[in-house]
């Protein structure tokens, strides 16, 4: 998402400080996370059964063994990533579904506009309206956000999925936000894609993100050459705006568990 999820983060992300992930003390052995990821078996996510792109076992065992460092791999428009990180696996999930803040005085992510024009914000089905500008040069996006309530249950709670799925070809460009910004940016070609989330141990998260993106133009280019660095940035993105701003007092608690039960 282009948290969704965001589609244009794989195209700019900014570069944030190196030593966010340094901390991996509390994750198992490359053995024991490769277990766990075997026991709950994530070939069962959208990336294989709805988008028909294979699970990325190569990249499962290069993060097992380098916990706290994101894999990366390009095909193309399509990027995949993955990160093994002491971290709860709420705190992670709050982060990527925590749209309204995505915009948050640019600190987080590169996007300068993110709200969900339908369906309640970090509900179980949304519609999210988001854009990236910057020297004149960006893109928007309008995407249906969905949470995966039938893989968790069917996981028995361990996969927790955010998919996404562009709704360019039906959005009306004459409605608020979209309007704002239509006459000035154009929108992105194609996109979609997923988060997918798994409890390696109670203070230990794998995350394995995958993003399909046409921005079309110039953009395009731009995209393959900042690709994975921006991926990179994005994972680093999500985990400091869990740590520094859901952590903080007074911040919005109304998230919920892919099955929709209140996530505290």
């Amino acid at each position: 998402m282009p948290i969704r999820f965001i589609p244009l983060w794989v195209c700019f992300a900014l570069a944030f400080s190196p030593g966010l992930f340094a901390d991996t003390s509390g994750c198992p052995d490359r053995d024991a996370v490769l277990a766990a990821i075997e026991a709950i078996d994530p070939a069962r996510g959208s990336r294989t059964t709805r988008f028909e792109v294979d699970a990325p076992i190569d990249l499962y065992e290069r993060a097992a063994q380098n916990v706290g460092k994101p894999m990366l791999d390009r095909d193309g428009k399509t990027v995949r990533g993955v990160l093994v990180i002491e971290r709860p696996i709420e705190l992670i999930w709050k982060a990527l579904n925590d749209e309204p803040h995505h915009a948050l005085d640019g600190k987080y992510l590169p996007v300068r506009h993110s709200e969900v024009i339908d369906g309640t914000p970090r509900g179980q089905d949304r519609v999210l309206f988001q854009y990236f500008k910057k020297a004149g040069i960006g893109r928007w996006w309008v995407t249906r956000v969905e949470m995966n309530e039938r893989l968790f249950a069917d996981s028995q709670g361990k996969i927790w999925e955010l998919v996404w799925e562009d709704l360019m070809d039906t959005v009306d460009t004459e409605t608020p936000p979209i309007r704002s910004v239509a006459k000035d940016l154009s929108g992105l070609k194609r996109s979609y894609g997923a988060w997918l989330l798994l409890p390696v141990s109670p203070g230990c998260t794998l995350i394995e993100y995958f993003n399909h993106t046409e921005p079309g133009g110039f953009v395009s280019f731009a995209q393959g050459l900042m690709a994975k660095s921006s991926v990179r940035d994005t994972f680093e993105a999500i985990v400091r705006l869990g740590d520094e701003h859901l952590a903080a007092p007074g911040a919005e608690e109304s998230f919920m568990r892919p099955d929709g039960t209140p996530l505290d």
